[in-house]
């Protein structure tokens, strides 16, 4: 079985990338196992952090069954409990759960959501497993000593991340969650000694600082690990059937008609959560959401961090 993890930040270009190489032969991709969405990774968020902070060898054992569960194949169990777990999960609604990602009250329905939450389970029809996750920037190192999985790391145009981040009404760590902000800043002081914008700053500045410690993070990572593929999400829209296909096969999956039909179909008109995007607009579609302050803004932040090429964009 072939194993892939697929890395990047949220908007990053990770959504249509992981669901190309699920639609190789016997490939069953799994999207954000370390998300939002079920019970079990709720109850890993809530011990560890929404980017959990692992250094290799490292000792997370709830964390471990949930990666061990999707490299597996990552299927929802449907054990009654399991089922119950997801049940109360999603009866607790989205803002009780926002309430307890910010150290607040745990409500009834959460707690025994938490209870009952159940690590995923193996798909014994998957030959190849793709896992993407963009949560996962702190603890990629730790994920791929254990489970030794081929490490795809996606980029994006910072400039283009950022926009995105902003159009889709994602709200900056130290607003969401001051937990995640203190430690996005902990990271940021003590590998590259810069501090975050100050708490007046525009959105956009908190933004690119959390854009800048994620991405950096994931830069540090891959350059120690020649061994993973690093890839870029502008590159792979310049003619996405012959950049895709190079992709999937350097991963070691099989290209197939299937595959070609969901790249071609995809470069089309898309909003929002959508994967269908005009290819051909990508690499620039910043120049139309961004003013020339917005710009300044973000590039101001950037260069405080060591890859000078997220601040010369």
């Amino acid at each position: 079985m072939a194993r892939i993890l697929l890395a990047g930040v949220p908007r990053s270009g990770t959504s249509w990338t992981g669901q190309v190489l699920g639609t190789t032969p016997g490939t069953r991709y799994v999207d954000e196992p370390d998300g939002f969405r079920d019970a079990f990774a709720f109850h890993v968020m809530m011990e560890y952090g929404e980017y959990v902070r692992l250094e290799p060898g490292a000792r997370a054992p709830d964390y471990r069954r949930l990666w061990a569960g999707a490299f597996a194949g990552g299927l929802r169990s449907r054990s009654p409990r399991a089922r119950f777990g997801e049940w109360t999960y999603h009866r607790a609604g989205t803002p009780a759960r926002r309430e307890a990602r910010r150290g607040g009250a745990v409500s009834p329905w959460l707690r025994a959501a938490l209870r009952n939450a159940t690590p995923p389970v193996a798909d014994p029809e998957a030959r190849h497993v793709v896992v993407k996750s963009v949560q996962s920037a702190l603890a990629t190192e730790w994920i791929a000593a254990e489970f030794g999985p081929q490490v795809v790391v996606l980029f994006r145009h910072p400039l283009n991340t950022i926009a995105s981040w902003r159009d889709m009404g994602f709200v900056a760590s130290g607003a969401r969650n001051p937990h995640e902000h203190a430690v996005l800043t902990e990271v940021a002081a003590s590998r590259w000694g810069i501090a975050p914008p100050p708490a007046d700053a525009p959105e956009l500045a908190q933004h690119a600082f959390e854009f800048g410690v994620l991405t950096n993070a994931l830069v540090d990572a891959a350059a120690r690990h020649p061994e993973w593929i690093v890839a870029r999400h502008e590159d792979l829209c310049v003619d996405a059937p012959t950049r895709m296909r190079a992709l999937v096969e350097q991963v070691g999956l099989e290209w197939s008609d299937a595959t070609e039909r969901f790249v071609r179909e995809s470069d089309r008109q898309g909003e929002g959560f959508a994967t269908t995007r005009v290819a051909r607009e990508q690499p620039d579609r910043w120049r139309d959401r961004l003013s020339a302050a917005d710009v300044d803004t973000i590039r101001g932040v950037l260069r405080g961090f060591p890859d000078r090429a997220l601040a010369d964009c």
